[in-house]
């Protein structure tokens, strides 16, 4: 059976557990599926409906046609029985051969299994999934969202309530900030969660719940909390004491019952109070473990151990004197639970400052925490204040490096009201444990510069996560957790700069540009940095590439940082010399794996479009003895070695690939075609076809398992096009284009076929009908194949009108090819510089500088 789940992450697995990454991989299918599944009434569904839905702008041939193609296509992925028909007209999912969490979650709703239910609902129905192209179905796609979400609140409410019926309040507030998290504007929801709260003796909770909520209806509503809600939390802050369980079964009483003293001065109430605030806090910190010094190994062992001081007291009020050290116990707890620095413990920080107190020159503060630091063997001090602004306190903190005088973070701004200081010292706590860990994470170096506005703590987390996820598995299942951090804090805007950079690298430019109109309506809010990036992504989502390259100069401006995306777009935009620029200072031995490997392939491609060929060898040579075990550097030798001239050699290196061990990036028939294409590309044609023809041996010999990958046929197709086999390539790629109609390569490659057949007509119309289009987000492509047509047609002028056209509408002409985002399937032609249907065109000088670089001849 298979086991779809669109509620929250979107994944469909086979009968084995396998993982159905082709269907994933086409949208415009994936939604049909679902739409088959979960559209009421369930069952049957009409054909024309289906047109009407998914191709809209389509004729009735082409959308029947389209809706054919797709219906094969999930019945080869999913099993022939999964899809069944009834007569001509209806279509539907056989129920028996595919569990859906959506259905399971309704049916657990209608059975009362509320709890089983929600264990189901990880989210919106197809969360951030958008099909530009299909208004009809993203319509119905919003109404289901809104009501399975409806339900689940529902669920979330009845669990609250079957909770407080029978006294259990810890069930009853999990239920309840489920609730809120379902409903996140939901004053009603929030009101009971506020009740709750109060009634468990959490009113700091309950007044930091209203804080959050109130600050994310005025970023994201532009509006204020109602007048009811407001009582509620005023009420709350009001009265005296928490409105928890009775005084005996919360020991000693915080209030002052009629048999007890008449209340001191108004300073002895103070202290009284802020003496109170610290037992509480002590016994927190009791309840959740002493804090200690982890022993870590490497050389920035002192730079990552902290010492946190406690804040001085510049309300000139000393009965709030206490407030410092329970600040700084606060924030010592927080960092204790960090994998990320080593803090000293309170109680070390507190014996040390009274023996500094007895001593000389021990008024400075800043004198005091280098001192610390000092006999601490730290290199790094947390130090702060709080001041009086009228009924409130307001705290900030500083991270510094002694070693160096220099402030590495500071957190500011914080209120919180004096009678009940503990709100406010929550938050510094969160922020400060958040901005030391954000600066110190190793994980974040390589793309977060430290002008970045720090998140709070759990906001790190989630977004630490991400970076992990980005890093070992990829850009889709780091999506998730950058956006969970930018919910737990609104303010931390790079969440979402993040999000949207990795649909970029998906290839998903809708979403992206989805997120950043988001964040284009409060420009003028964001710091300067992220402006700056939000007009690289903007510029990036548009296609055009010089302005995507000006704003990449201008993010260097802010940081170092940002020398990599520099070297990037200025490839993309046919600078190359400029791109090697970029990275001339860059120390690539202090970089992880995967950067080298990347910084090494933009250097050599660099060098090869500029004909730097000894430079590019000297580069290539120094990743291979990087990478002794990879096969990608010793192409890049291999290519270096065919621009110089030197064949023999060459081919030497073309074997030493093979001989590796399989890669999932260069399989062994992408090599022969890479060095098959070189060799043509640069006078040596007899050669390069002797390797092709060991490249069609290669692909020959693959087993069934592996031949039928998208993959493989597209690469065995364009050997066999090469090959001028022009029979059975133009198969081939009919095949391609009939199982992946979008992708315009593949149609025009049977144009190519056919001209080279000498089908002119026909290749002609393919050019002028079914390429003739200009998507959304194609930059292009559409018009780089119909040049592809029209160079091999013999029309020298309009080939080159086209390529213009397609640079100007921002085709990516480096040389892994025009496709976007990581995810999408490599070019076999490579980019003007190694496609044969341009051959005729090399001589041009027009051509010569797009194959080149703009930037003239190898220095």
């Amino acid at each position: 059976m298979v086991h779809l789940r669109t509620l929250g992450s979107i994944d469909i697995r086979g009968t084995r557990g396998e993982s159905l990454d082709p269907v994933l991989a086409q949208p415009k299918r994936l939604a049909l599926l679902v739409y088959l599944v979960l559209a009421r009434p369930r069952g049957f569904h009409r054909r024309d409906v289906l047109l009407g839905m998914f191709w809209p702008e389509s004729d009735a041939t082409r959308a029947r046609e389209a809706l054919n193609q797709a219906l094969r296509f999930l019945r080869r992925g999913l099993g022939t029985d999964a899809l069944r028909s009834r007569g001509a007209n209806d279509v539907a999912v056989e129920p028996s051969c595919c569990w859906c969490d959506a259905i399971a979650f309704e049916e657990r709703i209608a059975a009362g299994e509320d709890a089983e239910a929600l264990a189901l609902y990880g989210g919106d129905l197809l969360g951030g999934f958008f099909l530009s192209d299909a208004p009809l179905f993203e319509r119905w796609l919003d109404s289901e969202r809104a009501r399975l979400r409806e339900m689940s609140c529902a669920a979330s409410g009845r669990l609250t309530a079957r909770c407080e019926s029978t006294a259990d309040v810890t069930g009853a507030l999990h239920w309840s900030s489920r609730a809120l998290d379902l409903s996140p504007y939901d004053e009603a929801a929030l009101r009971r969660r506020l009740g709750l709260l109060d009634r468990s003796g959490n009113r700091v909770g309950a007044v930091r719940e209203y804080e959050a909520f109130a600050t994310r209806m005025r970023d994201d509503l532009d509006v204020e909390p109602s007048p009811e809600t407001r009582a509620v939390i005023e009420q709350i802050r009001a009265r005296p004491s928490p409105n928890g369980p009775p005084p005996s079964e919360r020991g000693t009483p915080l209030v002052r019952t009629p048999s007890d003293p008449a209340p001191a001065p108004s300073s002895r109430r103070r202290s009284v109070r802020v003496a109170r605030i610290a037992l509480a806090v002590m016994f927190l910190l009791l309840a959740g473990g002493a804090a200690s010094i982890v022993a870590r190994q490497g050389n920035d062992l002192e730079a990552r151990r902290i010492v946190v001081m406690p804040l001085e007291n510049r309300t000139g009020d000393p009965a709030l004197e206490m407030v410092g050290q329970i600040a700084a116990d606060w924030i010592v707890q927080g960092l204790s639970r960090t994998e990320v620095v080593d803090v000293v413990p309170a109680v070390h920080v507190s014996q040390l400052l009274r023996e500094f107190k007895a001593g000389a020159d021990s008024s400075n503060a800043l004198r005091r925490s280098q001192m610390l630091a000092d006999v601490l063997n730290a290199a790094t001090v947390v130090v702060g204040s709080y001041h009086q602004r009228d009924e409130n306190l307001e705290f900030q903190a500083e991270v510094i490096d002694v070693r160096r005088d220099r402030i590495l973070r500071g957190i500011d701004g914080i209120r919180g009201p004096r009678s009940d200081p503990m709100t406010a010292i929550d938050e510094l706590r969160r922020r400060t444990v958040g901005a030391v860990a954000f600066h110190f994470d190793a994980r974040l170096e390589p793309v977060i510069p430290d002008a970045v506005r720090p998140p709070s703590y759990e906001a790190y987390q989630a977004f630490a996560a991400g970076m992990d996820q980005r890093g070992q598995r990829g850009p889709r299942e780091a999506l998730e957790y950058f956006h969970k951090a930018f919910a737990l804090d609104s303010s931390f805007t790079t969440a979402i700069f993040l999000a949207a950079i990795q649909h970029l690298n998906l290839g998903e430019q809708a979403k992206a540009d989805s997120l950043t109109r988001t964040l284009a309506r409060s420009r003028e809010r964001l710091p300067a940095l992220e402006r700056q990036l939000l007009e690289w992504i903007e510029a990036e989502v548009r296609g055009d590439l010089p302005a995507a390259l000006e704003a990449a100069r201008s993010l260097v401006r802010f940081s170092d940082v940002y020398r990599g995306q520099l070297a990037h777009n200025a490839l993309r935009a046919n600078r190359p010399r400029e791109a090697i620029e970029a990275n001339r200072d860059f120390n690539i031995e202090s970089q992880p794996t995967r950067f080298k490997l990347i910084y090494s392939r933009r250097i050599t491609d660099a060098y090869h479009r500029l004909g730097s060929h000894r430079q590019e060898l000297a580069e290539a040579t120094r990743s291979r003895i990087r990478h002794p075990e990879l096969a990608e550097p010793v192409v890049w030798e291999m290519r270096a070695l065919i621009g110089m001239g030197r064949t023999r050699q060459a081919r030497e290196r073309m074997t030493e690939a093979l001989s590796l061990r399989p890669s999932p990036d260069w399989p062994g028939g992408e090599i022969l075609v890479r060095a098959s294409d070189e060799l043509r590309a640069h006078g040596h044609a007899n050669a390069g076809r002797e390797i092709l023809l060991m490249a069609l041996a290669w692909y020959r010999a693959l087993p069934d398992s592996q031949a039928t990958l998208q993959r493989h046929l597209r690469y065995r197709a364009a050997a066999l096009l090469r090959a001028d086999s022009l029979d059975a390539a133009e198969a081939a790629f009919r095949a391609l284009a009939t199982d992946f109609p979008d992708d315009p390569y593949y149609i025009a490659s049977v144009g190519v076929a056919r001209a080279r057949r000498g089908d002119r007509q026909s290749a002609a119309q393919i050019a002028g009908t079914m390429l003739n289009r200009n998507p959304p987000y194609d930059f292009g492509h559409h018009v780089y194949e119909r040049a592809r047509i029209a160079a091999q047609l013999g029309g020298v002028t309009e080939a080159l009108e086209l390529l213009r056209e397609a640079v100007a509408n921002g085709f990516d002409f480096a040389f892994v090819g025009g496709a976007r985002g990581h995810t999408a399937p490599a070019s076999p032609d490579g980019g003007p510089h190694l496609d044969p249907a341009f051959d005729e065109l090399r001589a041009l000088p027009w051509f010569r500088e797009l194959a080149r670089g703009q930037e003239g001849a190898a220095p």
